[in-house]
């Protein structure tokens, strides 16, 4: 087994893709030793929050950058699941701005399914003021934070 440091200084010199992979590759070896299995996708019977958790906890597994998940229910149409995703390995994006994107499964969704990375100093900005990074109609309040 290498010694802590020689992997402190092998990882410092992956570039970020190579570095993300191999970061991301160790835990889902370390999850799959530890006998964790993927929650079964919620059936049609399924409420927003029941699919908002079951897809915030695929992200979190798949992606060790994403620190936490936050699900935003409030202000949001009923069928449509708004997340923000604390990411430790994302760069601010210039300029300063919350993108959703749309990760709906592919498979005839209930919901549609919006995500936006964001580091954790915006995490921190948005708590203090939401609406200065917010896309439009999002809300903090109520939100629920979904971690590891």
């Amino acid at each position: 087994m290498p010694e802590r440091e020689d992997l402190i200084v092998a990882l410092a010199q992956l570039d970020p893709v190579a570095f993300e992979d191999v970061v991301n590759s160790a835990y889902r070896r370390r999850q799959d030793s530890e006998g964790s299995t993927p929650e079964a996708v919620p059936g049609p019977e399924a409420t927003t929050q029941q699919f908002a958790h079951w897809i915030a906890k695929r992200h979190l597994s798949s992606d060790a950058a994403i620190e936490k998940v936050v699900y935003l229910p409030t202000g949001s149409p009923v069928d449509e699941i708004r997340l923000l995703e604390v990411n430790r390995l994302l760069n601010p994006p210039e300029p300063d701005a919350v993108e959703p994107l749309d990760f709906s499964p592919d498979s005839d969704p209930p919901f549609r399914v919006y995500v936006a990375d964001i580091t954790a100093d915006q995490w921190e900005r948005i708590k203090q003021s939401p609406e200065s990074l917010l896309p439009k109609g999002w809300d903090v309040r109520g939100s629920q934070i979904i971690g590891r």
